[in-house]
C-alpha cells in the first residue's frame, strides 16, 4: 500500500527522524509492520543494490592505488581507488522503519494485541539527511516483512497476520527544513 504526494514545487530538505502513526486491526495478536519513506523521480544516485567483484555499497572500483605515508612490512599503506557506483532510476528508498505490532508500548515488553480491535501503533524510523528534488514525490509505503515475496498482498509473510490500515487515521511526521538545499 502506498500514499504519494503531488509532484514537488520546489526542493525540499530532509533533516532528522521521520515517525509514522498507523491505526490498525490486525486477525492474530501480531504482526511486523514496515514502511518505506521514497523518493518517487528520476534521477542518478548511489546504486546501493549492484554487487559485484568490482563494486557493492554504493562503491566501485575504479583502478589504481593511492598510497599514504610510508609503508611497512604489515602494511604497504595503499588502497585501492574507489568511487561512487551510480544508476538512474525511478525511485530511492529514503529512510525505513519496522516493528512488531506487540511491541508498540516498549520494545523490550510484548504485549499481544486482541484481534479485531483497532490499535495506534506509532514508531520512528531510521534518521537521515536528504534532498528532495523538485517535481519529485515523496512516497510512504505500508509493508511487512519480505513484501516483495507475498502470495496474498494483504497477508504479513512472517506471522500470517491479515493487517487492515484506517487510511484516514495514518500520519507521517517529516523533519523538514524550509529554504536549505544540500550541495
Amino acid at each position: 500500500m502506498a500514499f504519494l504526494t503531488p509532484p514537488l514545487k520546489n526542493a525540499v530538505r530532509l533533516s532528522g527522524t521521520p515517525s509514522v502513526s498507523l491505526k490498525v486491526e490486525l486477525d492474530k495478536p501480531t504482526a511486523n509492520l514496515g514502511v518505506l519513506l521514497v523518493d518517487y523521480g528520476t534521477d542518478t544516485r548511489i546504486d546501493y543494490r549492484e554487487r559485484s567483484a568490482t563494486s557493492a555499497e554504493g562503491l566501485k572500483v575504479i583502478g589504481g592505488k593511492d598510497c599514504v605515508g610510508q609503508g611497512t612490512a604489515d602494511d604497504d599503506g595503499c588502497y585501492t581507488r574507489a568511487g561512487d557506483n551510480t544508476a538512474v532510476s525511478g525511485f530511492n528508498v529514503v529512510s525505513r522503519g519496522i516493528l512488531d505490532a506487540q511491541n508498540h508500548r516498549s520494545l523490550s515488553r510484548s504485549t499481544p494485541l486482541t484481534p479485531g480491535r483497532p490499535y495506534r501503533i506509532s514508531w520512528k524510523m531510521l534518521p537521515q539527511d536528504y534532498e528532495f528534488k523538485a517535481g519529485h514525490r515523496l512516497g510512504l509505503v505500508l509493508t511487512g516483512t519480505n513484501a516483495d515475496l507475498l502470495q496474498e498482498p494483504d497477508l504479513e509473510p512472517g506471522t500470517g497476520t491479515r493487517v487492515t490500515v484506517d487510511l484516514a487515521s495514518t500520519s507521517i511526521s517529516l523533519p523538514l527544513v524550509t529554504g536549505t538545499t544540500i550541495g
